[in-house]
């Protein structure tokens, strides 16, 4: 049978695929009657024939059909059609915990642990029903972003009975090795849920390390093995060091090699204290406070004073409608901040090789020549005053707003931001600033600008890219606040449309510094590999065009230019993390 769009099978309508995998394929449908969108796993034929994978496939919807929580993605339904298998399950919307994590590196611990929880709410009802899941991993599990960063565990594939004879009396080593329980590596006859404890546990870690905690730096499965046997996981601080000492401590114990050590639930009262405030590394994005609905309030108060008269009432309407005026925009303000305080996060860019310039651009574009660029994580917005203030207490830009970019900026003031949000994380700071003659340390953990060549890597669209003139599309107004677009200003960040990787604003809004002098002979003669420009020079680059630039100056191949302590209203940057 072949899927496609548009392809009935009994109440559901395919829409798309969502996935394939070794045992078959996953469709997004619709339910007909029902008017919902539901997600439809299909055996692959080739296997329906082999009573071990029809037999598999029966007893995962059979599990399924056990649990029922809102953490869990719900069962629908399960038949035979045309001698093939389907199972119908919920569509759970979002994105899958393992992207979440490539995309940001370390999530922040009060939100790491507001998925864990979910996880292990989930977790716990299926273990109370006698169910373990024994996969336990980041692309097993959904989070919705978009909605609280809800979470659904999915894929209970693998997944037994605790009284499974054939899990008893044979244990096996089926999983995905870097999660596994030591008890799962050996083998043993016996795994119980501590298991998925102990998976849940690697889960966490990464979370909040962003690192596995064993080499996967090798294509050894016995040396991971080894290690998940015999060796303490280590201390994720000497990965990531904003974590708390509570985070570590539940780490331990979750993580321990005799299972007995483990908690022996997740309810257990011990294994979830209330975090200490104090001991958390604080949000970088502060909560606002909440909008007071202070007009009708106001108007309240002055018609208590029993004033009349033709003047006064339109005074009152004048002040009213001033301060309506203004509440709405503030609500506005408050509401574009705290969009771009939600999704703001880290992209991470595989390294690869792009031709760098254009023979359709200016002089200093050329030569058109090959660079390899290694991976790097990059901000998906420019920084924005909101973050600016944060971290630096002022605020340069000519035109304000927490959710605009940060300009009127120099080089200069770049890299000091750099090193202040480095320092603020614990981070090593990269620079060592002498004006002109700034060094870089290229092997420091901390925040840095992007070479040029890491910047129109990344505004090309990396790996995935579309060879777009502007960052994303061929159509500027997509993509760009420029003077094409009328836009007249600075606009909030991330308002339009990103390019292949996600990223938003590359083109227009402001240009953004790079770390580069500007030098024709550093361009022209640059080595293939992770040209920097490192020379001192006065002249440094900057990239990407801006909100009162025509649609030129906006392609990912054009380059400016600026003195290191020249600052304008149509000037900012974007922070770059080296993949170390």
């Amino acid at each position: 049978m072949n899927i496609n769009p548009g392809f009935r099978i009994r109440d559901y309508i395919v829409v798309r695929q969502l996935g394939k995998g070794g045992m078959g394929e996953v469709w997004l449908a619709r339910d007909i009657y029902l008017d919902r969108e539901v997600a439809i796993k299909f055996l692959d034929p080739a296997l329906t024939g082999d009573p071990r994978f029809s037999e598999r496939f029966k007893h995962e919807a059979q599990i399924q059909n056990l649990l029922t929580h809102t953490n869990i993605v719900g069962f629908k339904d399960f038949f035979q059609e045309d001698g093939n298998w389907f199972l119908v399950q919920e569509y759970a919307r979002g994105i899958t915990l393992r992207e979440l994590i490539n995309a940001t590196g370390p999530i922040r611990e009060e939100r790491a642990l507001n998925i864990f929880h979910q996880i292990t709410d989930a977790l716990s009802h299926a273990h109370a029903k006698g169910i373990i899941h024994r996969d336990v991993k980041p692309s097993n599990i959904m989070v919705d972003i978009q909605n609280g960063d809800t979470v659904k565990v999915m894929d209970f594939g693998i997944a037994r009975l605790m009284n499974d004879i054939h899990l008893t009396q044979t244990g096996d080593t089926i999983g995905t090795v870097y999660y596994m329980s030591p008890e799962q590596v050996i083998a043993a006859k016996d795994i119980d849920h501590r298991s998925d404890i102990y998976s849940a546990g690697i889960v966490l870690y990464e979370m909040l390390s962003g690192k596995l905690p064993f080499n996967v730096d090798t294509s050894s499965t016995f040396h991971i093995q080894d290690a998940i046997v015999n060796k303490d996981v280590p201390d994720p601080r000497d990965v990531y060091p904003n974590i708390s000492e509570r985070a570590v401590a539940l780490l331990r114990r979750l993580t321990a090699k005799d299972r007995e050590q483990r908690p022996h639930t997740f309810s257990d009262p011990n294994t979830f204290q209330a975090p200490n405030p104090a001991s958390q590394p604080q949000p970088l994005y502060p909560q606002p406070e909440p909008i007071p609905s202070e007009p009708e309030a106001a108007f309240t108060e002055k018609r208590k004073g029993g004033k009349t008269g033709l003047w006064i009432t339109l005074g009152l309407v004048l002040a009213v409608g001033l301060a309506v005026f203004f509440a709405l925009r503030d609500q506005s303000g408050a509401r574009e901040l705290e969009r771009v305080r939600q999704t703001s996060t880290f992209v991470a860019v595989q390294g690869g090789e792009f031709e760098m310039g254009s023979e359709q651009g200016d002089l200093d574009e050329l030569p058109v020549h090959s660079v390899l660029v290694s991976g790097f994580h990059i901000a998906n917005y420019e920084v924005t005053q909101d973050l600016w203030e944060t971290v630096m207490g002022n605020n340069p830009s000519q035109n304000q707003g927490g959710a605009l970019p940060v300009e009127n900026v120099s080089w200069e003031d770049a890299l000091e931001f750099c090193n202040a949000l480095s320092e603020r994380e614990d981070r090593e700071p990269c620079y060592r600033i002498k004006g002109a003659s700034t060094t870089c340390d290229w092997k420091a953990n901390g925040y840095r600008l992007p070479t040029e060549a890491e910047w129109e890597f990344a505004a090309r669209g990396g790996n995935y890219s579309q060879g777009y003139i502007y960052s994303g599309s061929n159509d500027i107004s997509e993509v760009a606040f420029s003077n094409s677009s009328d836009a007249g200003r600075t606009r909030p960040v991330g308002k339009k449309s990103p390019n292949e990787l996600g990223l938003h604003d590359m083109s227009g809004n402001v240009w953004e510094w790079c770390w580069d002098s500007y030098g024709e002979d550093y361009y022209s003669a640059s080595p293939y590999e992770n040209p920097r420009g490192t020379k001192a020079d006065h002249i440094r680059c900057m990239r990407g065009g801006a909100w009162n630039r025509n649609e030129g100056r906006c392609r990912t191949s054009d380059r400016g230019k600026g003195s290191y302590d020249y600052k304008n209203s149509n000037l900012g940057f974007r922070l770059v993390r080296s993949s170390i």
